[in-house]
């Protein structure tokens, strides 16, 4: 089981994203001074159910994890626009029908432009959702199902992170 993201509360120097995430971090039930952590299981789980008993299950741990890190990647800098720029790509995706090979190939160069936009950016939440969106994509592989499910946790990210107030 390995870290895909951890994330703690020290990382935020604004002191307005900052409070927003404490009042979180007691939402939670996370303790404000305890890492949060993704893991790959975690994240085998929200995209290919690995080891749950159901769809519902998975779904549940994507809401968890898409509300924590939507919170996380606004405090620490992703904006808007950098999630979107992602987003457009997928939806085409998407809409093209994952199980044609020139949809799946455009995914899978997905990998290399986060890589970029990363290092472009140079800030933590653009890296934190690099981590997340590379682990993700290497869980769906070849399978549709799993790229459905790729796209509403995707979706769920970029929900959370304007309901926290990005931009």
């Amino acid at each position: 089981m390995t870290t895909i993201f951890q994330f703690r509360l020290n990382q935020v120097k604004n002191n307005k994203e900052k409070q927003l995430l404490e009042r979180q971090f007691k939402k939670w039930e996370i303790d404000q001074h305890q890492p949060i952590r993704l893991t790959s299981q975690e994240i085998e789980q929200i995209i290919a159910l690995k080891g749950l008993d159901s769809p519902e299950a998975g779904a549940k741990i994507l809401v968890e994890w898409a509300d924590k890190l939507g919170a996380i990647f606004k405090a620490t800098g992703l904006t808007s626009s950098q999630i979107r720029n992602f987003f457009g790509v997928i939806r085409s995706i998407q809409q093209q029908g994952f199980s044609k090979s020139q949809q799946k190939r455009q995914f899978i160069l997905l990998l290399p432009k986060i890589e970029y936009a990363a290092a472009r950016a140079n800030k933590p939440g653009m890296n934190g959702f690099r981590d997340v969106l590379k682990a993700s994509i290497e869980a769906v592989g070849q399978d549709a199902d799993n790229f459905q499910r790729f796209v509403e946790f995707f979706e769920a990210i970029l929900a959370y992170h304007k309901a926290y107030g990005g931009k």
